[in-house]
């Protein structure tokens, strides 16, 4: 990696003083000779600096790692060029930072070729190929020798007292763990083979147990309050019930860390129980700040929660003390009274928080970690960053802080509309959106979270609806990194609507006990064809969607053309999921790499890949356009399909069935192909762990879903919004390195606890 960056004037610095000044008598034009010289000069000293990054798997570029790997004897893992899964993107975002926009390759083969020496040297032990799994994966990783949680007959030269064939019914933690990753309970032999729900129990067996969920950090939180009340709270700002996650493995830990504290799972209540309790049990003089799990996020990262309260607007959050929290079941909460003490409660299972009757009225905050599968949507991800619109670009950045809320920001640009504006939100607050976003002529605004560090702010519009208006031909509105809960509503002429990396909560709310709620579901957005007076509008306007979340959208066919990147559309329950109405097509679309659950009409297909379509598609122009290595309903009226399922799948059983019946001479049955038809669409359907919105696996795909479609997409990855992910790569180079590192006589099975 270059350490300096390139400066083509380098030689016109070195130059003698005397011709530079010389040199500014004349206009320059010795400056500009050298910088052209300086540019090339600086294109062959970076290609040199390059040539020594290239020595080291640390530093080297991609396509050298499997040429040092080849050094050390390294089996090569599959890689993945993401290049590909980039074209679409960088040709329509083309002023965003970048330099490229590709996702971050989860397949790790530099760290795998880097550490190549130190697995071997430490080859077989349970704590290499617990950091092998990890490295290689990228997924927590924890293994388990399943021999040490056999049930023995005691030996006096070998004692095993943990082996004790009897569970401690008091102990609550280890019950709960049972049949888990961490489960320390003694277990009967199970000779089945291994496998990800039995035959773990017996002598040789290592158990690799893998989270694909992360855990996500969220500082100074507004919570929500519930049922329009003053001390029952959500740590999570929408209003769900969502469980609380451990940070994970952020930062290096001592070694002897309770390996559950390494992997970002949702905290078990029974933990945070005891972890509670055994701070209140230290000494007074002894006590820290902070317990395993509660801690001030900015001064502990490491820590899960943190709740802090702020007595006015503009005054200091404090950090709520320790010694004032308690571990509590806030199961059927609405029917609890307040409680008459000055401690703040909180539910981990579910994120509640219920404040003590005899504590000072002040708004509660709350740092915590929640937990996802991908980088998609609104989310501190570091990699965001090459997704923001540059500060350069702007005419005038606002920035959104305590002084000066997004409503004040708004105000200003409004006055000022007739530039190019960034307005920059640096933090995780809730903030109101009450006013119009009338867009000048040919003018563009951006409205975009901080991506470094990581920030997600939540946005509430007035009623619901961020409104886009004005008479605003050529203008522009750019939204990223928002978690918005509600729809936006475009009345007026737009040139381009973009909507990256943002959450517009599908149904616009998921409150628990919501004084109010759209029913049915209103679109997250919806463009209109027609203004106030009848004319038609929106004929040039371009909509691009990139790694979001978003409820159904409500565009005319008029409309240039929609792009839909790596993202979900939830239409679901009852409602289209992309159309002008109810039933009337929707635009010209290219859709990669995304999920769209409920049904879809559109005007025309330029290109579909890699999707997931739950439901059927209709399509007006048949004639051109392609969908290829994605699933379509099989009553679906659609241009031309390469290698998509069910109907693939259908044809290739259909070719085998008449081959096999050919070379045995026999004659089959009326109807069989139809029968046989049936058959592969009853069962070749896609499956989610779960299609509710909030939801840890929202739209992760079911380990039992088919595996043509868990690794039927171009690449061999899965269909669907979740392809980024390049799972089964993921798991066949950790088989290939288990094959190698896992010692002779052992039999290892991968097992996903999420």
């Amino acid at each position: 990696m270059q350490t300096q960056r390139p400066n083509p004037d380098r030689l016109y610095q070195l130059l003698p003083e005397m011709y530079r000044d010389a040199d500014a008598e004349q206009g320059f034009p010795l400056r500009a000779l050298v910088h052209l010289i300086g540019g090339q000069v600086e294109l062959v000293r970076g290609d040199i600096q390059q040539l020594w990054d290239n020595f080291f798997a640390e530093t080297c570029q991609q396509w050298a790692v499997p040429y040092i790997g080849d050094l050390v004897s390294n089996k090569a893992l599959h890689d993945i060029d993401l290049a590909q899964d980039a074209t679409t993107a960088e040709s329509v975002f083309t002023d965003l930072a970048g330099p490229n926009l590709r996702p971050i390759s989860p397949v790790r083969t530099r760290a795998d070729v880097a550490k190549t020496i130190y697995y071997r040297r430490r080859k077989g032990t349970a704590a290499m190929l617990e950091e092998l799994a990890q490295d290689v994966t990228g997924w927590a990783a924890h293994v388990v020798e399943f021999f040490q949680i056999l049930t023995w007959n005691q030996n006096l030269n070998h004692v095993r007292l943990f082996s004790t064939g009897c569970a401690d019914l008091h102990a609550v933690s280890d019950c709960v763990k049972v049949d888990g990753p961490f489960d320390s309970a003694s277990h009967l032999i199970d000779v089945r083979p291994i496998s990800q729900s039995e035959g773990w129990y017996n002598v040789p067996n290592l158990g690799f147990f893998l989270w694909r969920i992360e855990s996500f950090p969220v500082t100074y939180v507004r919570a929500r309050a519930i049922g329009g009340s003053s001390w029952r709270y959500t740590s999570s700002p929408l209003g769900n019930y969502a469980p609380l996650y451990a940070c994970g493995d952020r930062q290096l830990r001592p070694s002897g860390i309770d390996p559950e504290l390494l992997v970002p799972e949702a905290i078990p209540p029974s933990s945070f129980f005891d972890d509670l309790a055994a701070w209140n049990a230290l000494p007074l003089g002894n006590k820290p700040k902070h317990s395993t799990y509660y801690g001030d996020a900015t001064e502990y990262p490491d820590w899960s929660i943190t709740v802090y309260e702020q007595a006015a607007a503009a005054a200091p959050k404090i950090e709520v003390d320790i010694a004032q929290i308690t571990c509590v079941n806030l199961d059927g909460w609405h029917t609890l009274a307040q409680p008459n003490d000055n401690k703040i409660g909180i539910d981990v299972k579910s994120g509640k928080l219920i404040v003590g009757s005899q504590r000072a009225p002040a708004t509660i905050f709350v740092s915590y970690n929640y937990g996802f599968s991908a980088h998609m949507g609104a989310g501190p991800y570091p990699d965001r960053k090459k997704w923001a619109v540059p500060l350069i670009s702007a005419e005038q950045v606002i920035d959104v802080t305590d002084s000066n809320p997004l409503a004040n920001a708004l105000a200003t640009w409004a006055a000022n509309s007739n530039k190019n504006t960034i307005i920059r939100i640096s933090d995780n607050d809730t903030h109101a959106v009450t006013v119009p976003l009338t867009l000048d002529p040919n003018k563009w605004l951006v409205i975009q979270a901080e991506s470094d560090p990581g920030c997600r702010p939540h946005i509430q519009p007035q009623n619901g609806v961020i409104q886009v208006t004005g008479a605003n031909p050529g203008s522009s509105l750019t939204l990223s990194g928002l978690l918005i809960e509600g729809g936006i509503e475009v009345d007026q002429d737009i040139e381009k609507l973009r909507i990256l990396h943002c959450t517009l909560v599908p149904g616009w709310s998921i409150a628990q006990e919501a004084l109010t709620r759209p029913v049915p579901p209103t679109p997250s957005l919806n463009i209109k064809a027609s203004a106030g007076g009848g004319g038609t509008i929106n004929t040039k306007t371009d909509v691009e969607i990139a790694f979001s979340i978003c409820g159904p959208l409500r565009i005319p066919e008029t409309v240039d053309g929609l792009w839909v990147l790596d993202s979900i559309v939830d239409g679901s329950p009852g409602q289209p999921a992309i159309s002008n109405d109810a039933s009337s097509n929707g635009p010209r679309a290219t859709i990669e790499r995304s999920t769209i659950l409920g049904t879809s009409f559109f005007r025309k297909f330029d290109l579909c890949s890699d999707s997931i379509f739950t439901d059927v598609i209709t399509v007006d122009d048949c004639v051109t356009g392609c969908l290829r290595f994605s699933f379509v309903p099989p009553t679906s009226q659609v241009p031309q399909q390469y290698r998509c399922q069910p109907s693939f799948e259908v044809a290739t059983e259909i070719d085998a069935t008449k081959r096999a019946a050919q070379q045995s001479g026999q004659t089959l049955p009326p109807n069989w192909d139809k029968v046989l038809t049936a058959s592969i669409e009853a069962w070749l359907v896609p499956s989610f762990e779960s299609t509710t919105y909030g939801d840890a696996d929202y739209c992760q795909l079911r380990l039992s879903a088919p595996l043509q479609i868990r690794a039927g997409a171009s690449d061999s990855a899965e269909m669907g919004a979740f392809n980024q992910l390049k799972q089964p790569q993921r798991e066949t180079n950790l088989r290939t390195r288990l094959n190698e590192y896992v010692p002779f006589g052992r039999s290892a099975g991968i097992i996903y606890v999420t």
